[in-house]
């Protein structure tokens, strides 16, 4: 998952918020006609943030890094599939917080939920596109795949139920690397925590976007939502939360860098690729009623994310584990 993928989702979420203070209003509340003005603003709203979006990606991403001619890729199985959790969530995000933006135009609810299909698989395509003429990377069927999966799953549930009851969040422990040293075959010596940097990057927003170890992505699901109205003993706002993450993440396939020769190993006994399962609470701020817009606008942002609860983990090195409180 590039690092671009979440700014975006973030603009989209910040653009939500100049059109409620423009208008007095929530996105949330469509138009029940075509409205000119809004859509307008939408359309030129959307196009300022794949531009800014695109090309922050370009200049942080691709820019230190050779051209090459148009190639694919297989990373299936990289980065202990994180990567390909994080194509999931944008992709699903991006088609869902599209749709809201057109749906207040004033456009038909099928229209609105095709054109947003097409922004979230468009957006997601583009970084692809980077990728296949990048000498460091390629097209990835994989990362399509992925990608599609996650507009699948915000399309079927607006067709099946206009509304989502399963969402896609995330969340980061920040957990703190080990200052191990690391010996190569050249007799150097680094320390595993600079090779977490070198990855990952230091700061907490670096690490939130980039660092696979300590990266969860949550499937929310609301009880309340399957059962008749009047019939639930679930509070509307409360979910459970399926969640995935990795650990010793050091390398793409393995745990041996640099890629195009290999100087440092880690030990798969001390350092296991592996892993993780989680089971939680969860809360769905988009379900807690209010008139405000403002309150709105941030439970809008607020629901990307996974609220700190309980869990329970299961990883193939220590079996069952009960985390009294994780996010």
């Amino acid at each position: 998952m590039k690092t671009s993928q979440f700014p975006i989702i973030f603009l989209l979420i910040c653009f939500s918020a100049v059109l409620r203070a423009q208008e007095n209003t929530s996105v949330l509340v469509p138009s029940d006609t075509l409205n000119k003005e809004r859509f307008k603003r939408s359309l030129v709203g959307g196009l300022s943030v794949y531009g800014l979006g695109s090309t922050w990606l370009w200049t942080q991403w691709y820019k230190g890094f050779e051209r090459s001619p148009f190639q694919f890729y297989n990373d299936q199985g990289s980065w202990a599939s994180m990567d390909k959790a994080g194509h999931f969530f944008s992709a699903y995000q991006e088609s869902r917080i599209a749709y809201q933006y057109i749906k207040w135009t004033g456009l038909s609810d099928k229209k609105s939920l095709w054109t947003a299909v097409g922004i979230g698989s468009g957006v997601q395509l583009t970084f692809e596109i980077m990728d296949g003429f990048s000498e460091k990377w390629g097209f990835s069927i994989p990362d399509v795949a992925f990608n599609t999966l996650g507009v699948g799953l915000f399309a079927s549930q607006e067709l099946l139920w206009s509304e989502q009851r399963m969402v896609l969040k995330s969340s980061n422990s920040f957990k703190a690397y080990p200052g191990a040293m690391v010996e190569g075959i050249d007799g150097t010596v680094v320390r595993l925590e600079d090779r977490a940097v070198e990855l990952y990057g230091s700061g907490p927003g670096a690490r939130y976007l980039k660092d696979y170890n300590t990266m969860n992505i949550w499937l929310s699901v609301n009880p309340s939502s399957f059962i008749k109205s009047g019939k639930s003993s679930f509070p509307s706002w409360l979910n459970i939360a399926l969640g995935y993450g990795a650990e010793n993440l050091y390398g793409g396939f393995e745990n041996e860098w640099p890629a195009e020769d290999p100087v440092y190993f880690l030990d798969p006994v001390i350092y296991p690729r592996y892993s993780q399962y989680y089971l939680s609470l969860d809360v769905d701020f988009t379900r807690i009623e209010t008139k405000s817009a403002f309150l709105k606008t941030l439970f809008e942002l607020l629901n990307l994310f996974k609220f700190p609860a309980p869990a329970l983990e299961y990883n193939r090195i220590d079996g069952f584990r009960f985390i009294p409180m994780y996010w």
